[in-house]
C-alpha cells in the first residue's frame, strides 16, 4: 500500500496524503477520473505558480505563497505518477476494460514523452498486450498476474 504526502513549509503548513490501494476496487473510468484530476490539478497549479505575484521582488525564488503552491503541485504530480504505476502493474481480463487502461498509459506517456519514436514503441507494445488480453478473453484464460 503506498501512501503519498507532502507538508509545505515556510509560514503555512499543508499535510495532505492519498492511500493508491483505495484504487484497486475502482473501475477503469474512476481510475481514469483520478487521472485527469491529479494531472490537472498539477498543471493549474503551476499555471498560478508562473504568475508574478507567486514570486518574490527580483522574480528568481518563490514568495511564501508559490511555495506553498509547489509543494502543492508536487503533490499531485506524485499521485499522478503512483496511479500510473499501479496502471502498469494492473492486468484486466475483460478486454475494454484492459484497453481502457493502456489508452491512459498511451495518454500519460505523450503527455510526458519528448521524441515520436519512443512514443510509438510503446504505443506498439501496448496494442501488443491489447491483442493478448483479447486472445485470452476469446479462449477464455485469466490474465496472468504481474
Amino acid at each position: 500500500m503506498d501512501t503519498i504526502s507532502t507538508a509545505a513549509v515556510d509560514t503555512a503548513t499543508i499535510t495532505v496524503s492519498f492511500d493508491i490501494g483505495i484504487t484497486s476496487d475502482m473501475d477503469v473510468c474512476a481510475r481514469r477520473a483520478l487521472y485527469d484530476a491529479f494531472y490537472l490539478a498539477s498543471e493549474a497549479i503551476q499555471g498560478v505558480m508562473s504568475q508574478p505575484r507567486c514570486y518574490e521582488d527580483d522574480d528568481k525564488y518563490l514568495n511564501s505563497a508559490g511555495s506553498f503552491l509547489d509543494h502543492l503541485s508536487e503533490f499531485f504530480g506524485h499521485c499522478t505518477d503512483a496511479l500510473i504505476k499501479s496502471e502498469r502493474e494492473r492486468k484486466d481480463v475483460d478486454p475494454g476494460d484492459n484497453e481502457r487502461r493502456l489508452y491512459l498509459l498511451l495518454r500519460h506517456g505523450a503527455q510526458m514523452c519528448d521524441d515520436l519514436p519512443t512514443l510509438a514503441a510503446m504505443a506498439s507494445r501496448l496494442v501488443l498486450e491489447q491483442n493478448d488480453c483479447e486472445r485470452d478473453a476469446k479462449h477464455g484464460r485469466k490474465a496472468l498476474a504481474a
